[in-house]
């Protein structure tokens, strides 16, 4: 008996090859329900991540463009009396515009003001110190002067900033002043504590991560309820599946069984005695005579039937023997094709769980198709089957070099399919880039399908 046992190591395996056939095992376990109940959850969990960084961001815009508006509806409102000229971007009179920034600016927590020319001077500051002093434009300054207003989180980089970098966290608000030509003249910057709005927004922060984490939890729940149950309803299915077709086997057998002794007995045996019954005339006739011609006729026509007979009770009795595990059926059909045709087969079968004796069947009748269909329909001269052992499954694969899948499954390959998925396993028969044809049959462990 020939065949090559073969171990299969799947710690060699790298791991994210593993991982992938986990994922693809467990995904065909799972069913229509279990997929759709899986796909619901992921994006839930994508939906709630976009609400509990959207939410926050989304309020934290909103208060910025509020506050950007306040500060330029002020901006506006000092150019507009006078105290920072459109014609120049200059400031006429500093006492003045500073009584006015404190009046106007008093229900926001504003903390420094800053008037800037193109150049960077500093024409006007609530701190003294700062007038006339020139910095280097920072990039969002620049921009303002390009007629870009910033409503944003402060950096306080740079000498400028050096005062405002001790009081915390802050807004920075650069609003453009437009000249009478249309050009920027000079940009007011604004800094506003933030303190106050980062707890609050904390503090919604945390409520929305709560609720969006409540939901997402009751929905894993009752997600993985509805896997569970599915799992259960499907391992019942294929139990009840396996025990009909345990059945039914076992109802072949036992027919099988009774045609075999009534043939035997009641055809075979009478045959016999009839082939006697002809033989013991013909003895008694003259050898020449036409009698006898004819009684030699129907001795050879008794025993054609009685070859017949034989050969058919011999391939009834040869399902008897069914019983075999899987390697010893597939090594018994390896040598069959081996004495019956030219068709070269290799036999690999590697180390896999206990298989239930249906299953073992079903894996055994799956080869047997593929077999038959390379060589009747393929004309494949060489057969490769291999059984290995897969992430809480047992695979069959049969490759040839024959011409390959058409796309269609026949009744053979359509039964074939059906009795494996009542298993709880599947088919796949695909045309190979190289030639030839993979047919790949599974069934499940025997404990997979518990939940």
């Amino acid at each position: 008996m020939a065949h090559v046992v073969q171990s299969a190591r799947r710690g060699r395996l790298p791991f994210w090859t593993r991982v992938r056939a986990v994922f693809r095992t467990e995904w065909n376990v799972l069913g229509g329900v279990g997929k759709v109940a899986l796909l619901g959850l992921g994006l839930s969990l994508i939906l709630g991540l976009a609400l509990g960084i959207g939410i926050p961001s989304s309020v934290e815009r909103s208060l910025l463009n509020a506050h950007m508006d306040t500060v330029s509806s002020v901006v506006e409102g000092l150019t507009d009396r006078g105290l920072i000229r459109t014609a120049d971007g200059t400031v006429p009179d500093l006492q003045a515009l500073d009584e006015a920034i404190a009046a106007d600016f008093v229900e926001i927590d504003v903390v420094r003001v800053k008037v800037w020319d193109a150049s960077g001077n500093v024409i006007y500051s609530d701190l003294a110190e700062l007038i006339d002093q020139t910095f280097p434009l920072s990039p969002h300054l620049a921009a303002a002067f390009r007629g870009v207003p910033r409503a944003a989180h402060s950096a306080l980089t740079g000498d400028a900033h050096l005062t405002e970098r001790a009081l915390g966290h802050q807004w920075e608000f650069l609003v453009p002043v437009t000249g009478d030509s249309g050009a920027v003249v000079a940009v007011v910057e604004v800094y506003e504590i933030a303190a106050t709005f980062h707890e609050y927004l904390s503090s919604m922060r945390a409520w929305v991560w709560f609720g969006v984490g409540a939901g997402l939890a009751v929905l894993f729940v009752f997600n993985v309820s509805l896997v569970a149950a599915n799992s259960r309803v499907l391992n019942r299915r294929r139990e009840q599946a396996e025990r009909l077709l345990s059945d039914l086997a076992r109802a072949q057998e036992e027919e099988r069984s009774r045609i075999i002794g009534a043939l035997h007995d009641d055809i075979g045996q009478p045959l016999y005695r009839v082939l006697y019954g002809i033989e013991g005339s013909r003895s008694q006739v003259d050898p020449a005579s036409p009698v006898a011609a004819e009684l030699g006729r129907v001795a050879g026509l008794v025993r054609w039937i009685d070859g017949t007979l034989r050969s058919e009770l011999g391939m009834l009795h040869q399902g008897l023997l069914d019983r075999l595990d899987l390697d010893a059926r597939l090594a018994r059909l390896a040598d069959d094709i081996r004495s019956e045709s030219r068709v070269e087969i290799s036999l690999k079968v590697g180390e896999h769980a206990p298989l239930s004796e249906v299953a073992q069947a079903t894996l055994f009748r799956a080869a047997r198709e593929a077999v038959t269909n390379a060589q009747k329909h393929a004309a494949a001269t060489k057969l490769t089957i291999t059984v290995t052992r897969g992430s809480h499954r047992t695979i069959l694969d049969v490759e040839d070099d024959g011409t390959g899948f058409r796309g269609e499954l026949g009744l053979g390959l359509a039964t074939t399919q059906s009795r494996l998925e009542a298993l709880g396993g599947g088919l796949r028969v695909v045309k190979r880039e190289g030639g030839g044809t993979l047919f790949r049959a599974w069934v499940p462990d025997e404990e997979r399908g518990k939940p």
